[in-house]
């Protein structure tokens, strides 16, 4: 059996110790089998493990499976050759969320994503912690019919998600958090001009109910998830 250990030393990559306490928190176990939002789901949501609510979202705690997926990107998705993209996490509509060390292997890897429907990747944070503060942020911002945080009771949903998360954040984050959970939901007014950052995403088009804004989001990020390199290099992973 693969180990996490034969992974960095197989591709010279050095995981963030944050993902190591992740998972041996079993912050990473999903557990996805058959029956699994009858049986499991129910269970999993009153300790959710990492970004539970998140669409589709499945942390990958299979070291075997990380190795394929590693493969099959270099040569059936087409990322560059000279980019070692590490996956951890897979989402709705086949986009993968990866580690990549930037060239600097001694500092923590940054996040990147992987945009099934625009055949490009992204850096969408910075580090891991961040990525977890930007993932649940975006769950109460993005809310649509039947979304998983939806499921049950809402503020209970959100109640248990900070508490087994707050470990990973930082203080000031926690803070953040902590504030926007205590929001009622609120109708907001659509944004009309039309972006093309990727992180954008998310910005809304139509009138829309969340615990934050579009503009309170976007500064949210820009606060504390920035990401220090320049626009045109946040969308450098371009596909072969």
């Amino acid at each position: 059996m693969i180990t996490l250990q034969e992974i960095e030393q197989t591709y010279h990559f050095k995981y963030p110790t944050l993902y190591y306490q992740l998972w041996e928190d079993g912050m990473l176990d999903i557990r996805w089998q058959e029956g699994w939002w009858k049986n499991i789901f129910p269970e999993l949501k009153k300790n959710p493990p990492l970004l539970l609510f998140r669409d589709q979202f499945m942390a990958l705690d299979d070291a075997e499976e990380i190795v394929n997926l590693i493969e099959d990107y270099k040569s059936q998705r087409g990322i560059k050759a000279e980019y070692l993209l590490v996956p951890f996490a897979s989402e709705c509509a086949g986009d993968v969320c990866f580690f990549y060390n930037r060239e600097k292997p001694e500092q923590p890897p940054v996040i990147v994503k992987d945009w099934y429907d625009f055949d490009s990747a992204e850096i969408i944070a910075d580090n891991l912690q961040n990525f977890i503060f930007y993932g649940m942020l975006s769950m109460v911002h993005s809310i649509y019919t039947k979304a998983p945080i939806c499921l049950g009771d809402f503020y209970e949903n959100i109640a248990n998600l900070f508490r087994t998360h707050r470990p990973y954040l930082t203080e000031e984050q926690a803070e953040v958090i902590e504030k926007i959970y205590s929001r009622k939901l609120t109708a907001y007014k659509a944004i009309q001009v039309k972006k093309d950052n990727l992180l954008t995403a998310l910005i809304h088009y139509q009138d829309y109910t969340a615990l934050l804004s579009d503009e309170e989001f976007e500064e949210l990020m820009k606060e504390y998830n920035p990401i220090l390199v320049s626009e045109e290099e946040r969308h450098f992973f371009l596909l072969e």
